[in-house]
């Protein structure tokens, strides 16, 4: 197999620990190209400590499996920083309620939330302790001047 990012590697060795296939690191590194079974064996060490997955090591098979909870590995991980930036986000996206980019907008960032695994939730209590935003609400923009629209232009270069 050729040289596959981090993110896809996370996935096939979530793939071969769902299908409980008891992989090793030195069976993975094999699949890789470049990769050594230490960068392995670190990528299920991050599954474990980062993402929260019950990944054990069977010393009969020599290999890993899940001892439980599975992770979700999503199309990114999430990290402190990202949850602080979806807050602001949030805090932003109050300036545009009542406003036809409202809905489009909270639609997205609702997707983007989605993406975080179940046990990993907004912290935003936190935050709202230390940080206020504070913005006037945005007129909105002008019936013929359409989201779609205007994602379509700035794509078509138009």
């Amino acid at each position: 197999m050729a040289y596959i990012s981090r993110q896809r590697r996370l996935k096939f060795i979530d793939t071969e620990l769902r299908k409980r296939r008891f992989p090793s690191a030195r069976a993975l590194a094999k699949l890789f190209e470049g990769v050594s079974s230490k960068t392995l064996l670190r990528d299920i060490e991050f599954m474990r400590d980062e993402l929260g997955a019950r990944i054990a090591y069977d010393k009969r098979k020599k290999g890993f499996y899940y001892d439980g909870a599975s992770v979700n590995i999503g199309a990114f991980q999430v990290n402190e920083r990202d949850f602080f930036t979806l807050y602001i986000a949030q805090k932003i996206l109050e300036q545009y309620r009542g406003t036809s980019l409202y809905p489009v907008l909270k639609q997205t960032l609702g997707k983007l939330e989605a993406c975080i695994p179940g046990d990993r939730k907004l912290p935003y209590d936190r935050y709202t302790e230390r940080i206020i935003i504070r913005s006037a609400p945005l007129a909105d923009m002008k019936a013929e001047y359409a989201w779609d629209d205007l994602v379509n232009a700035v794509i078509h270069e138009k």
